[in-house]
């Protein structure tokens, strides 16, 4: 017999059901919702997309991080559930911007397009996912912008060293 806590425990988890076995993880899209009232911002100048979802709560998407995890086919396999690392265009984000950021006409996708990423012009993800994979407030401290410094031939006489 199963005590009353042990069935609060797995309720509290969002456990499901199925036959005889009681899932304890529940993926993302078993828990979609058919519509978000969002809105969504693409801020340029801090190179971030700013959801504002409809539990009142904003997350902030870095463009590299949107372009790190684009979910197009020539970018990451459905099937193995993972990115697509051989594809020639994988390095090439590093200074991914954002040019424009919309919902769908479902309200269930954000299409993005990209400025200057060779022929990766947009991408698009479920709300769903971004939901699921948002950060928490705790997380935007460690959110930083990364200064590059471009050497020159300058630096030719005198090459930094690393141990």
């Amino acid at each position: 017999m199963v005590s009353f806590s042990v069935i609060n425990s797995l309720l509290s988890r969002r456990a499901v059901k199925y036959s005889s076995s009681i899932v304890l993880r529940r993926p993302y899209w078993l828990s979609s919702k058919l519509y978000y009232s969002i809105q969504v911002e693409n801020r340029v100048q801090d190179k971030l997309v700013s959801v504002k979802w409809d539990d009142g709560k904003v997350t902030d998407y870095p463009h590299v991080y949107l372009r790190d995890n684009c979910r197009c086919p020539s970018c990451f396999d459905p099937q193995a559930q993972q990115r697509i690392i051989s594809n020639p265009i994988y390095h090439n984000y590093t200074d991914a911007i954002v040019k424009t950021a919309c919902m769908n006409e479902n309200k269930d996708k954000l299409h993005l397009e990209w400025i200057n990423d060779g022929e990766h012009t947009s991408s698009v993800f479920e709300l769903d996912w971004l939901k699921a994979h948002r950060f928490t407030g705790d997380d935007k401290k460690d959110v930083h912008p990364i200064k590059r410094q471009l050497w020159g031939s300058e630096i030719q006489h005198d090459i930094p060293q690393f141990d």
